[in-house]
């Protein structure tokens, strides 16, 4: 009898040590890069006159860290910390203008997994949160313009590894950043005491993390 409760001891030693590393693993911190590909409409207006207006598309990289939490084994929360930069050029009849768009956004994600196995797994990804968008261009006023607002995020996450360990993630979707700057204009030839109202656009992004 009691080599039969020793041995049963053992078992859920062994099973608890199990589950305990796997849970060490599925909790954990990552770091990560982002890159995706957007638009910014830009235009100038004096008074309810629109004088000028210009897109621009192009690429915009960024870095973030945060922490992954299983809340059920079917569904984990991302907490994290991100910055995106978004060079631009704008092209219009004052010449080319060099601008850009910095993002700083504390969010996080709800991962529901769809598929799970050893080495592969697919999740759905939604994510919410707080984004301060700082908007720099040298003929403004104020070149440092900043605004704060939400940051939406949608699309697939899929975590990748072999031997049950899953420590490279990748993210494919939509992010929007519904900020509206409006900045008032230096005076100069083409835009004397304009104002300026510049908008990001929904745009897509390929984040890869890797988890410790």
């Amino acid at each position: 009898m009691t080599k039969k409760i020793a041995c049963a001891l053992a078992a859920m030693s062994l099973v608890g040590g199990a589950l305990a590393q796997e849970k060490d693993y599925k909790n954990a911190p990552f770091v990560g890069v982002s890159v995706g590909s957007g638009k910014v409409d830009r235009t100038f207006h004096s008074g309810n006159i629109s004088m000028s207006d210009s897109s621009s598309g192009g690429a915009y990289f960024g870095i973030l860290a945060g922490y992954r939490y299983f809340v059920q084994p079917e569904l984990a929360i991302r907490g994290y910390g991100e910055f995106e930069y978004h060079p631009i050029t704008l092209k219009d009849d004052g010449g080319d203008k060099d601008s850009s768009y910095s993002n700083f956004i504390v969010g996080a994600d709800a991962l529901y997994y769809l598929k799970q196995d050893n080495d592969f797994d697919i999740s759905a990804l939604a994510g919410l949160g707080i984004a301060l968008s700082r908007y720099c261009q040298e003929m403004l006023l104020d070149t440092d313009k900043k605004v704060l607002g939400f940051a939406f995020r949608a699309g697939l996450h899929f975590d990748i590894g072999g031997e049950g360990k899953k420590r490279h993630g990748i993210d494919v979707g939509l992010k929007i950043l519904p900020n509206k700057v409006t900045a008032r204009t230096r005076e100069t030839r083409y835009y004397y005491g304009a104002t300026l109202k510049a908008e990001q656009k929904p745009a897509v992004f390929v984040r890869y993390t890797y988890s410790f």
